[in-house]
Order: C-alpha cells, then structure tokens, then sequence
C-alpha cells in the first residue's frame, strides 16, 4: 500500500504536467474500501478511474503486468476458468469499449517502457470496476513475490519509469477517442 500510494503519487504529478486534472482517492496511509473508490471518483466528476496495485502469488516465480477492465454482460472473466458467463450488466458495461481501449493503451505503454513481462489486458468483475460509471482500468503493476520485480518495485527510478508509462497511455487513450 506504501508502494502503491508512492506511484499514484509520482502518477498525479506526471498527469498534471502533462495537463491532465488529476485526484488521488486518497493522499495518506489509509485504506478505501473497494465500493468507495469508484464512488470517490463520481463525486469528482472523473472522466476515468485507474486504480493502482502490486501483485503477489504463492509461486515465486510468477512476474509481469497485467491490466484489468470490467467483463462484459454475460462473458467470463479472463480469471474465471469460462464460469461467470451468465452474469448480467453492471453499470460499468456502459463503458465496455471505452474500458478495454484504455486498459490497451495502458498495458502498451507500461510493456513497451519497462523491462517487464506482459501478462496481458485480462477482464474481470473487480468491485472497483463493476462499480464506476467511466471508462475505468486496474493496473497490477507486477509482483512483490518475485525478488526481481520487488528490487523494481523499490526503486524509485523504475516507479517513475512507470508513472510516466501510465501516463503516456492515458495521453494515447485520450487521443484515441477525442473527436477530429
């Protein structure tokens, strides 16, 4: 969680010089319950809702980024061995296509900038995406259990590299979609 708020710190910073208004769901060492992130960013009126996390698993050889956008109306979830089909809309399938253009350009930018594994743009009903009601992403910045990912994830430099990555995808996204 330090990690993560050191990010969407150096993330903020990047964004704002880039021109972007950019608000944190929170600035100090405090936990958000899931459901109040999404809702954290409606009351700000956000155009989009990146949520930022590290990764871990039990094989310590796991690594790689991986981000996530909401599942379709009744398809599986990338995580969900082809189970979860028969689930209906949630608020967020308004945002389907707009959801899976970001996390693209998002997940291009961090593997194209970082030295890291791609693990892919994957669906899933996660409650910060199920929930917001703007094109929204999850960002699983690589894993904490791996030593070689974890000494990046340390490094304030390679946060950086990421932050900046983030935010290219974000300017990518924005000119995707922006009218002529």
């Amino acid at each position: 969680k330090k990690l993560t708020l050191l990010l969407a710190q150096e993330l903020q910073k990047r964004l704002q010089q880039a021109g972007f208004k950019a608000v944190l769901t929170r600035t100090t060492d405090t936990f958000l319950d899931l459901p109040d992130r999404p809702a954290s960013a409606r009351k700000q009126k956000a155009d989009l809702l990146v949520s930022l996390h590290f990764n871990s698993a039990d094989e310590k050889t796991v690594k790689g980024i991986e981000t996530y956008c909401m599942t379709p109306a009744h398809a599986s979830s990338t995580n969900a061995r082809g189970e979860g089909a028969g689930t209906g809309a949630y608020d967020a399938n308004r945002n389907d296509a707009q959801n899976v253009l970001l996390a693209w350009h998002v997940q291009r930018a961090l593997v194209g900038n970082l030295d890291a594994s791609d693990r892919g743009v994957r669906r899933g009903r996660l409650a910060v995406l199920k929930l917001a009601t703007m094109p929204a992403i999850l960002i699983e910045g690589g894993y904490l259990t791996n030593v070689d990912e974890e000494k990046n994830l340390l490094s304030e430099d390679y946060r950086q590299q990421m932050a900046r990555a983030i935010c290219d995808g974000i300017a990518a996204y924005k000119k995707a979609v922006e009218p002529k």
